[in-house]
C-alpha cells in the first residue's frame, strides 16, 4: 500500500484508490447564525479535485453547536473509499438580551437584573437621559457569569432608559434588548438640626446627642475655640443616617463651641444648626 498526495493505492491488479479527505474543502450552507438554544447544523458541501464528494460517502459530527461561540463540523471519511476526515468551523452570536427588572434602591441606585446566556464573555449595559441613546450615554460592561449589577451615583428626580447587549470574544454581539426606562427618586429634603443634650463627666468626656433624620446619609460636626467659628475649626463626620451620639474628651479650662448638619449625597448642603457652647 502507498500514499501518494493524499492517495493511497495498492499494487493489487484492480488497483482501486483511497482517498484522504484532508485534502477536500467544506463549504458550510451557512456559516453566522444568532443563538436561539436549539443546535445549528449547516448543511455541509464536500469537494475533492473540484468535485463533489457524495454524502454517502462520509459522515457529518458536529460540535459546540448550541450556545454563542465556535461550532465545529467535522467530515469523516466512511473507510471505503474516502479515509481521513476534514473540518470547518461557524460562528454563533449571542441571542437578544433580556432585562428582567430595572427598579431604584432606598440609596437612589438602579438596581438591574437580566436574563444570562450560556457561553457569553459579557455584557455592555448602556443608560442615557435620551431614549434615542443620542446624548448623554453612560456605558459599562459586566462578566458573562453575572446577572445583576448596582448602577450608582445618579442625580435625583431624572427619568434613565436603559438597554443591554451580550457579547462573545472574538465571535461577535447580540442584538440590544428592549429599552426599559426607571426614574430616581425626588430629591429627599434635609431639615436643620441640634444637639438636643451635652452631658460632660469628670473624666472631660463629651457626649451630645441629637434627633437623627432618617433621610441623611451622616452628620458633620464642627467644634473650635472660636465662637464664629472663622479659625481653628474641626470637623468629624459621623457616618450613617442612625447615629445619635458623639463623644470627645476635652482639654481642661478651655470653652469649646460645637455645631452639626446633616449630610446626603447628591443633595445640596445646608447650614449648620444652633451652636452650643461647652466649658471645660
Amino acid at each position: 500500500m502507498n500514499f501518494v498526495n493524499g492517495e493511497i493505492t495498492t499494487d493489487a491488479q484492480e488497483n482501486n484508490p483511497y482517498v484522504s479527505l484532508k485534502n477536500a474543502s467544506v463549504t458550510l450552507s451557512q456559516n453566522i447564525y444568532t443563538c436561539n438554544d436549539s443546535e445549528q447544523r449547516p448543511d455541509v458541501t464536500v469537494t475533492y479535485n473540484g468535485q463533489v464528494v457524495s454524502p454517502d460517502n462520509y459522515t457529518v459530527d458536529y460540535s459546540d453547536n448550541v450556545y454563542s461561540g465556535v461550532g465545529s463540523v467535522k467530515v469523516i471519511g466512511n473507510e471505503i473509499k474516502y479515509l481521513s476526515s476534514c473540518s470547518a468551523d461557524f460562528l454563533i452570536l449571542p441571542k437578544q438580551a433580556k432585562i428582567t427588572s430595572a427598579t431604584i434602591s432606598r440609596s437612589n441606585e438602579i438596581n438591574l437584573k437580566w436574563t444570562t446566556q450560556n457561553g457569553v464573555s459579557g455584557y455592555t449595559i448602556q443608560y442615557s437621559k435620551d431614549k434615542r441613546f443620542k446624548k448623554h450615554v453612560k456605558t459599562i460592561k459586566v462578566d458573562g457569569k453575572d446577572s445583576k449589577t448596582v448602577i450608582k451615583k445618579l442625580p435625583y428626580n431624572t427619568k434613565y432608559y436603559i438597554r443591554m447587549r451580550a457579547y462573545t470574544n472574538n465571535v461577535g454581539i447580540g442584538n440590544w434588548s428592549k429599552t426599559v426606562s426607571v426614574k430616581t427618586k425626588k430629591q429627599p429634603t434635609l431639615n436643620s438640626i441640634k444637639f438636643a443634650k451635652k452631658k460632660l463627666n469628670k473624666s472631660k468626656e463629651l457626649k451630645l446627642t441629637w434627633k437623627t433624620d432618617k433621610n441623611c446619609d451622616g452628620y458633620f460636626i464642627q467644634y473650635s475655640y472660636d465662637k464664629s467659628f472663622k479659625k481653628g475649626v474641626k470637623t468629624v463626620r459621623a457616618s450613617g443616617g442612625k447615629t445619635s451620639t458623639y463623644k470627645k474628651h476635652l482639654k481642661k479650662k478651655k470653652t469649646y463651641y460645637f455645631r452639626i448638619r446633616p449630610y446626603k449625597m447628591g443633595v445640596p448642603a445646608i447650614n449648620y444648626g444652633k451652636i452650643i457652647k461647652v466649658r471645660t
